[in-house]
Parts: C-alpha cells; sequence; structure tokens
C-alpha cells in the first residue's frame, strides 16, 4: 500500500513534470537534448486532438443519416402523393376482420370491402395511414440532425489558443497539439537505448537506425516510407520485467499507439515457445492483438509478405 508520504512525493514529482511540459511547449519546437521521456509523455498525454477525430466521424455519421432521412422522407412524401384517397375502418371479429372504406370523413356509411376482391386497395390504404403517421416524425428527427450538425462544426479547437496574445502563447499548454509536435514528443517519449552484442549482424534502415534483422529493417522502412512515426523496442514494464516488442507505430491522426511484434523464426520450435508464451503475457495485461498489438510471421516457408504488411500499416496506422 502507497504511503502518505510516498503519494504526495508522487504528486509531487507529477506536478513537476507538468510545469516542465508547460514551459516545453512553446511557440517553436525545443531541442530534444531538453526534453525527458517524462514531460514528453506528459505533453502527449495532455494533447486532446482525438476529440477532433471523433468530431470528423461524428458529422460524417449525422451527414450520411442526414442523406438517408433526406431520401427517405422523398420516398414518402412521392408515395403519399400517389395514394388512394379515403381511409379505412376495420372492424375485428374473432380471428376475421370487415373492411370500410371511406372516401372522405363526411361519407356515412362507409363502403364494405369484400379482402378477396380488394387486397390491393385495403393494404394501399393502410400503407397510406402508416406513412402519414411515419413522415412527421422523420422530418422531425432530419431537422434535430441539421440543427445538431450546425453546432457541432461551430467548434473550431484552435480559435481559443489562435486568440491569445503572442506573449499569452509560449505559456500555455495547447489541447490540441499539430501533428508535427505530437510527434516529436511521442518519439522523446519511447525512445529506447539498444545494446548489440559485437558478434551480431549490423543491419541499418534508411534512418541509419540498427535493427537486429533483415525483416526489421523492411518493416522499419515501411513504415518511412509511408509516414508512420515509429520508435524501436520501446520498454514495456509488464510487474518487474521489461519487455522490448519489436516496434511501436503511431496512428497521427487518431493518436493511437499500437505495438508491433514479427515473428521471424517460426521455423525454430524453442523460437516459436517463446513467442507464444510472451504473446500470452502481452495478452494478459492488455496488448492485444488486433485491437492494440499487431503481429507479423515468416518462415524459411513463407516468406515475409510486403503486400500484407502495407496492408496492416493501412489498415491500422493510416
Amino acid at each position: 500500500m502507497m504511503t502518505l508520504e510516498k503519494s504526495i512525493k508522487n504528486e509531487a514529482s507529477q506536478n513537476s513534470a507538468r510545469s516542465q511540459a508547460l514551459s516545453m511547449t512553446s511557440l517553436n519546437t525545443p531541442d530534444q537534448a531538453e526534453i525527458t521521456s517524462e514531460i514528453a509523455l506528459s505533453i502527449c498525454k495532455h494533447d486532446h486532438t482525438g476529440l477532433l477525430v471523433l468530431q470528423e466521424e461524428l458529422l460524417r455519421a449525422v451527414d450520411t443519416y442526414e442523406q438517408a432521412l433526406g431520401k427517405l422522407i422523398i420516398k414518402l412524401e412521392s408515395n403519399l402523393k400517389q395514394s388512394p384517397e379515403g381511409y379505412l375502418r376495420i372492424n375485428q371479429k374473432g380471428n376475421s376482420c370487415d373492411y370500410y372504406y371511406y372516401k372522405t370523413t363526411k361519407q356515412r356509411p362507409g363502403q364494405y370491402l369484400s379482402f378477396r376482391a380488394n387486397q390491393k386497395l385495403i393494404h394501399d390504404i393502410c400503407q397510406k395511414s402508416y406513412e402519414q403517421k411515419l413522415l412527421p416524425s422523420v422530418k422531425t428527427a432530419l431537422h434535430s440532425l441539421q440543427k445538431l450538425s450546425s453546432h457541432l462544426r461551430i467548434f473550431d479547437a484552435d480559435s481559443a489558443y489562435d486568440k491569445l496574445a503572442a506573449a499569452r502563447k509560449p505559456l500555455v499548454s495547447s489541447y490540441f497539439l499539430s501533428d508535427h509536435d505530437y510527434v516529436f514528443y511521442w518519439k522523446i517519449a519511447h525512445q529506447a537505448v539498444h545494446s548489440f552484442r559485437e558478434a551480431d549482424a549490423v543491419y541499418l534502415t534508411d534512418n541509419n537506425e540498427r535493427v537486429r534483422s533483415k525483416s526489421e529493417v523492411i518493416i522499419a522502412n515501411l513504415f518511412a516510407s509511408l509516414g508512420v512515426p515509429y520508435c524501436y523496442e520501446p520498454i514495456v514494464t509488464i510487474g518487474r520485467v521489461d519487455y522490448r516488442p519489436d516496434f511501436i507505430v503511431l496512428n497521427v491522426r487518431t493518436r493511437k499507439e499500437y505495438y508491433w511484434e514479427h515473428l521471424g523464426m517460426l521455423d525454430d520450435s524453442n523460437y516459436v515457445d517463446h513467442s507464444f508464451r510472451k504473446i500470452a503475457i502481452y495478452e494478459k495485461n492488455g496488448l492485444i492483438p488486433g485491437e492494440n498489438l499487431i503481429l507479423s510471421f515468416e518462415s524459411a516457408s513463407a516468406p515475409l509478405d510486403i503486400l500484407l504488411l502495407k496492408q496492416l500499416i493501412q489498415k491500422f496506422c493510416l
């Protein structure tokens, strides 16, 4: 159990990091050397650009819904113009019904209709009655959606910050970082030191980063060519053990990050056993394949599939 003294120290440490973060988010991105991973992570957590993504998705859904309701209104109005005059009174007697047709509300008595002989007319009048009740409801829904859409479009995330005086902007931490600034801090937050043995082969990416296999070179270069920010072998602490997935990648638009494991030695039974035990640990601790963990595979008989890699990147990272 955390003691009060430790709790106070932790809170003070977080506040200190937050204060430093505030001073870092100025008009100009600071030098990377000035920022710790703790500060960078604090700045990234402060970003709420994901709200703008939700706003875009909601507006698209509202627009689609508006179009569908508009088409339905046109169809209902067209049907009602072509529907027969009058209305129908139905008297149910046990399992049978009697149908009486009234051309106007003043007509008395109603004209008896045999169901067999007048099935289409009976159906058309009943359908008209239903559509007459439905149409006002659809129009109300459309009107409400149009009002919602106009209110949603009023929200401008940048306006509050843009209206600040120039002297105030360096003192304010915006809730909506630019993509460039967010990627800058995100990379610092996930940077890690890597160690290699002298006997290890040297594999370099196009960004001159050293990795551990040719396949990792290919994957990293794909990230770079498609504009996907990534960090190599970030540290993930589970319990007291540090794990290093091959990559962590960022979907800049949604601000969602994914860990990426490439299982490249599936012909080796020991490697397969170790990999599956590691993935099981990931799953038990919230890293779920297809949600926030991406897996790619290869073996001697099934080499690395570049097209499939691009599809995975397109699906999750762009």
